[in-house]
Parts: structure tokens; sequence; C-alpha cells
């Protein structure tokens, strides 16, 4: 008997584009939120001091870099659902 595995991304579902244009907003501003509120919080607990511009590359670069693995991932788990290695 297999266990049924399901896959969910935590904060950006990538057919909420599709299906809920004007809720996707709120959803891009809650990732850069929780993405900023973690990158402050690893630079303070590591003790680093870090200029504004310089932390807002570093922010808008983990939020960029997040979605980039977010589309690798959908894309992945579609090609593998379609050959076959992944069934429901």
């Amino acid at each position: 008997m297999q266990r049924k595995l399901t896959l969910y991304n935590v904060i950006f579902p990538l057919w909420l584009v599709m299906f809920l244009p004007p809720f996707v907003w709120w959803v891009l501003l809650g990732n850069l939120l929780i993405d900023a509120a973690v990158i402050l919080l690893a630079l303070w607990v590591a003790g680093w001091r870090v200029e504004r511009p310089a932390l807002a590359g570093y922010i808008l670069t983990a939020w960029c870099l997040g979605f980039l693995a977010d589309i690798t991932g959908a894309l992945l788990l579609l090609g593998l659902g379609e050959t076959g290695w992944i069934t429901n």
C-alpha cells in the first residue's frame, strides 16, 4: 500500500496567478514581508550591520530567487507528473 504524497507551497501557490489575480498582490506582499523579516532576523542574530541600500538588495534578491525556485519546482513536478514518475 502506497502512502499518498501531497506537496504544497507554503506562501505562493503558482496557480493563484491564473485564478485569483487581485489576491496575488497580497500574496506577493506577504512573501516579501516574510523574506524581509527572515533576513533582518538572521542579520540581527549574527550581529551584522548592513547599510539600507545593500539590505534592500539582499531582500529583493532573496524574494526573486524564491520565486525562481517556486517556478523551477513547479515545472519539475509538472514534468515528473506528465512522465508518470509521480501519480495521484
